[in-house]
């Protein structure tokens, strides 16, 4: 369900969010690909996230803002990936949805959560 309001509305994502899921983190990591020549393609495998993970969208009425990804096993959840739109940074979307994420992950028996850096 999109939002029209402000306040982004977070959800979790489905299949045909694939491409602009995939569009809102290379925009994410675009600062810091300009400036690390051997970062790994942070977007490759959102297919299988959003098959196999759990993965959360922020979308506003301008579509999807940011996206969190998690992922979990026998007691404990890894967030493998946060990406925010440089366009709606400093709207605390990253916390919100690490936030959604943690509470996931705790309703769903996690008693640890990761984060990859």
């Amino acid at each position: 369900m999109k939002t029209t309001s402000d306040q982004p509305a977070i959800r979790r994502a489905e299949m045909q969010d694939a491409a602009a899921v995939k569009s809102c983190i290379d925009r994410a990591y675009a600062p810091v690909k300009s400036k690390i020549d051997d970062l790994p393609d942070v977007s490759a495998g959102v297919e299988e996230d959003i098959a196999s993970n759990v993965v959360f969208v922020a979308e506003t009425g301008a579509g999807i803002a940011g996206c969190a990804i998690l992922g979990l096993a026998s007691g404990s959840a890894h967030l493998s990936n946060v990406a925010v739109d440089p366009a709606f940074k400093g709207l605390g979307l990253g916390k919100a949805l690490i936030g959604t994420a943690e509470t996931h992950a705790r309703n769903n028996g996690a008693r640890e959560i990761h984060l990859a850096t």
